[in-house]
């Protein structure tokens, strides 16, 4: 059984803005690719020593879970106590990534406590043990299998936006979303298309590009939702000069994608302009900066 080398541990982990593009391929496989953005989760752990069985507590019932699973499979199952302590900027229920997140920042916390080096594959299992999760656990974007838990491939940068988001109001619960996911031939064949032109734009670091191809993955999720807002949306985006229309296809955001070189005070009157018009409550956030790669 490993021995605790620190009583307090601590983690965090980046949300994803929905998906750039999310859907299913023609061989069956689910994917999304994520968009790592500027808003966190941090989570604290404090580890005593007890007589009895393993206690793990914690308000967040996935957290809770997926820490006791890790320490019950190294065989820790007494002699502990752990208080999981996480505070979050990522709203809840919305599309992103916030349940991954809170789970990532716990799991990197209870690795500090214990000294663990988890390989990217050993966390995707876990996370599958819980739920469909995004791959927060990759420092880039990355075209992830959310349902099966693994990286079908891995970008070496994110793309470099500010985006306004717009949010149309209520929760969204993955897990029951991902319980009714299907998808038309015509759609299956379109994201396969749509994944290689991505993947190409990527390869390019081609901002333009991959926001067009998230704006592809948001009228194809249009065509199968019916979301009249969403519509509406991609509509009204040559109006307010953006880039791109990226969206939560589990969630309830959608946002604008503009470029990182827009000023912060025309990026506020860009979002009030945007508030107006859809009547709804905005935010505005970047995504995680990376180092270009040697």
């Amino acid at each position: 059984m490993a021995l605790p080398v620190n009583t307090i541990g601590k983690g965090k982990s980046f949300g994803s803005f929905g998906e750039i593009v999310q859907g299913r391929r023609p061989t069956g496989e689910d994917f999304l690719v994520t968009l790592p953005v500027n808003l966190w989760s941090e989570s604290t752990i404090v580890c005593k020593r007890i007589d009895g069985p393993l206690i793990v507590e914690s308000e967040l019932e996935k957290s809770k879970a997926l820490v006791s699973l890790l320490l019950e499979e190294r065989g820790i199952r007494e002699g502990f106590y752990l208080s999981i302590d996480v505070e979050s900027k990522i709203p809840v229920g919305k599309g992103l990534s916030s349940s991954t997140a809170d789970m990532l920042a716990s799991l990197r916390a209870v690795e500090q406590v214990f000294g663990f080096n988890l390989s990217q594959h050993e966390i995707s299992r876990l996370f599958t043990l819980v739920e469909p999760h995004d791959g927060l656990h990759y420092d880039n974007s990355a075209v992830y299998n959310h349902r099966r838990g693994y990286c079908i491939k891995e970008f070496s940068r994110i793309p470099e936006y500010r985006i306004v988001a717009v949010d149309k109001g209520g929760q969204v619960d993955t897990i029951e979303y991902n319980k009714s996911v299907a998808f038309t031939k015509e759609h299956l064949d379109q994201f396969e298309t749509l994944l290689s032109d991505l993947i190409a734009a990527f390869e390019r670091f081609d901002l333009k590009t991959i926001a067009e191809c998230a704006t592809r993955s948001t009228m194809i999720h249009v065509d199968r939702k019916g979301d009249k807002i969403l519509a509406r949306a991609v509509d009204k985006m040559t109006k307010h000069g953006a880039l791109g229309t990226v969206t939560a296809h589990s969630g309830t955001v959608f946002g604008y994608l503009f470029p990182l070189e827009i000023e912060a005070n025309r990026m506020r009157e860009i979002g009030n302009e945007i508030g107006r018009d859809f009547q709804k409550e905005i935010f505005i956030t970047e995504t995680v900066r990376t180092k270009e790669p040697a």
